[in-house]
């Protein structure tokens, strides 16, 4: 099986990120209008933050907590958000198949 590739085609001018669609890019571009400074930072591996929520949030990589399963195949996530992106593949396959 073939996982689905997401085509990054909306990039950020400031700073060269790429996002897949023009609603997540316009998030990231109020992050460079912020006058707040990123005030937190990861212990072990240094990427700031402009909260604290989003720091704890990064640090479950290094601490390998992954609280997400798919129900259908098993897989687990860091994120609530890239679980949902991934079952909808499910749905996706199942859909080619009938």
């Amino acid at each position: 099986m073939k996982d689905i590739v997401e085509i990054k085609q909306f990039m950020c001018e400031k700073c060269g990120s790429q996002f897949c669609g023009i609603g997540t890019l316009k998030k990231h571009l109020e992050s460079h209008s912020r006058i707040k400074q990123k005030e937190f930072n990861c212990d072990t591996c240094g990427k700031l933050f402009l909260d604290k929520g989003k720091l704890k949030k990064h640090q479950y990589i290094h601490l390998n907590v992954k609280q997400f399963e798919c129900f259908v195949c098993g897989k687990d996530f860091y994120e609530r958000s890239k679980m949902k992106r991934h079952e909808k593949t499910h749905k996706l396959k199942d859909k080619v198949i009938a």
